[in-house]
């Protein structure tokens, strides 16, 4: 019989809290080795473990599971802790010096660059109004009327949403199907923010659907994770692979307490910000993000070299020139020389992501509604963006088919 690992076994998370905790970009679970290192591959094996529990059926309480929908843009809603009135905004509610829009001619100030986003946020800003307000809200934006379309799939008639890529299919006979042609807006919050201002506010996964009242022109679409007991929960040879998987993680996650490569990147955090730069252009070029190690490293030294190119072409002195090639060479130099010690981490990522793609195998089964993707034959039924998994200390990972959904959306997203 398998038994829960506890996700405290791995990594403790009672850490200080800092000062200002905001969603503004959530990390890919694979990409915590080069956020935080080796603390971040615990962290990593951590959240692997309970979303590996939620399947088998005994997940800890302590611990938040959502399904990351493919909204946008992505809003932050709710009453201003300054002056108590409300806003709505984009992520630049969230911004050092907060940008949020009071009032409609707000919206045509602050978005006026975007006039489709401004018609978006008009719309979504007098339903919004109308609900109870008492504190703020992160979400992601499913539909205003404009994008809400009736397409029958499979025979039956659809109500169907595109907010961004992955197009949302509702049976139109379900009440939710009924819900979503009557509302003028529809949203799903996944985060909640207390503070006394803007500027300090700090951010709790999940939010409280009820508290905010009922407005026949707003659809609350719930994002948590149901819990699956019983019904999606893993088959025995389902469980016994993913415990292979979380075991060769935990022995990989052992072997990078002192890597070399980890510890040049934590002194030099430029570097490994190209790095992960260079991992998403392999994305957006729809390739595997872990090549082997001496692919990788003659990938990213080319990525390195026709960086320091057109650098060096912005700069118009000697003196600037020479700088970015006495940078680059730096780079580079240290990509080289510490090449062998890649492997590792490369390795662990493929683990990583091995056990993430099983797990959302199964998490896609069990949804409220069903995804599909737009292509040149119609309709095809496809997978959720992916899924959020957040602890109550604020910390938060997503798990996202980089290869498939990621590839899409960098290329082909509403709002890039």
């Amino acid at each position: 019989m398998s038994h829960p690992v506890s996700f405290h076994a791995w990594v403790s998370l009672h850490e200080a809290a800092a000062p200002r905790q905001v969603v503004s970009h959530l990390t890919h679970i694979e990409d915590l080795v080069w956020t935080n290192y080796h603390a971040g591959a615990v962290s990593a094996g951590g959240y692997l473990t309970q979303v590996a529990n939620v399947l088998k059926g005994h997940a800890d309480k302590a611990y938040n599971l959502s399904v990351k929908v493919d909204g946008a843009p992505s809003m932050v809603v709710g009453r201003d802790p300054d002056d108590g009135q409300f806003f709505v905004a984009t992520k630049s509610a969230l911004a050092k010096t907060p940008r949020v829009a009071k009032s409609l001619a707000d919206i045509d100030r602050l978005y006026a660059h975007a006039p489709g986003l401004v018609e978006t946020l008009k719309v979504a800003f007098t339903a919004l109004s109308q609900l109870n307000w008492t504190t703020v809200l992160q979400g992601d934006l499913m539909f205003v009327p404009s994008l809400r379309e009736r397409q029958t799939i499979d025979g039956v008639p659809h109500v169907t949403f595109k907010p961004n890529t992955i197009v949302y299919g509702i049976p139109e006979a379900s009440p939710l199907g009924q819900r979503v042609l009557t509302a003028s807006v529809g949203i799903a919050f996944h985060t909640t923010y207390t503070g006394s201002s803007l500027a300090t506010l700090r951010a709790t996964p999940g939010a409280n659907l009820n508290a905010l009242g009922a407005s026949s022109d707003v659809l609350l679409f719930p994002t948590r994770y149901q819990d699956v007991s019983g019904s999606v929960t893993m088959t025995a040879a389902e469980t016994r692979e993913i415990d292979a998987l979380l075991a060769k993680i935990v022995k990989q996650t052992a072997g990078l307490q002192r890597n070399p490569f980890l510890m040049a990147l934590k002194t030099t955090p430029a570097l490994r910000d190209l790095l992960m730069q260079f991992q998403n252009q392999l994305v957006r070029a729809g390739q595997p993000i872990t090549p082997a190690p001496q692919q990788f490293v003659a990938q990213f030294v080319d990525f390195l070299e026709r960086l320091e190119e057109k650098e060096r072409a912005a700069r118009k002195s000697v003196a600037g020139k020479t700088g970015v090639r006495e940078k680059y060479l730096a780079f580079i130099g240290t990509v080289k020389r510490l090449a062998p010690t890649l492997a590792p981490i490369i390795a662990w990522q493929a683990l990583v992501i091995d056990a993430k793609l099983a797990l959302m195998t199964k998490l896609n089964l069990r949804t409220e509604f069903s995804p599909f993707l737009q292509g040149d034959g119609g309709l095809t039924r496809g997978d959720h963006e992916g899924f959020v998994a957040s602890d109550r200390q604020g910390g938060f990972v997503k798990l996202v088919d980089r290869s498939g959904f990621s590839q899409l959306n960098l290329t082909h997203g509403r709002f890039q």
